[in-house]
């Protein structure tokens, strides 16, 4: 190791020393690796639900090769609603109050906000499970068959709106700086 590396070392653990004697810097530490954490946690989930996005994108290509014109306006709106529950992942905040806010979010909240963005993650096996579900009533769709296309188009529908309802809650503690809630049940 050259001298000059030993030395920006030995500072940046000097710095590190002195950091941990300002009262308050600890706790403050705390906060920022919760914060960066669920980020990185939200970044995951924004990927995974994109994939998916992807799936609904080539399920709709084959609606329209398999001539279910029916289905493509519902799927162009459930393909809608997933990309904006997508942007919500990728643009939601990081846990931070104003200054003079009533609400404060301290290290247990940015934990339950953690718990809360993680079991976000439990969906995306059903969700590919419905998305497939509905690729393969559109694969076998024949005259007549249009309800059960229409009932694996709901299903999928109400899981959808449902990831929007749950992210709701995680908001409501972002804004009100209370404890989240029970996990809102998806249809």
């Amino acid at each position: 190791m050259s001298e000059g590396t030993s030395e920006v070392l030995s500072m940046r653990e000097t710095i590190k020393n002195l950091l941990h004697i300002i009262p308050g810097y600890q706790g403050y530490a705390a906060r920022e690796q919760r914060r960066d954490a669920d980020q990185a946690l939200r970044d995951y989930l924004a990927q995974h639900y994109g994939a998916e996005r992807q799936a609904l994108m080539a399920l709709t290509r084959n609606a329209v090769e398999a001539g279910a014109f029916g289905t493509l306006e519902q799927l162009e709106g459930i393909t809608q609603t997933l990309d904006r529950f997508i942007a919500r992942l990728e643009s939601a905040p990081r846990g931070y109050t104003s200054w003079f806010s009533e609400a404060r979010i301290d290290e247990s909240d940015l934990d339950r906000l953690y718990a809360f963005d993680a079991a976000m993650a439990d969906h995306l096996p059903l969700l590919h499970e419905q998305i497939a579900a509905v690729g393969q009533q559109i694969a076998a769709s024949e005259p007549g068959h249009e309800r059960a296309i229409d009932e694996a188009l709901t299903n999928l529908r109400a899981l959808v709106d449902g990831l929007h309802t749950q992210f709701d809650a995680r908001q409501e503690l972002l804004a009100a700086g209370k404890q989240i809630p029970g996990k809102p049940p998806l249809p």
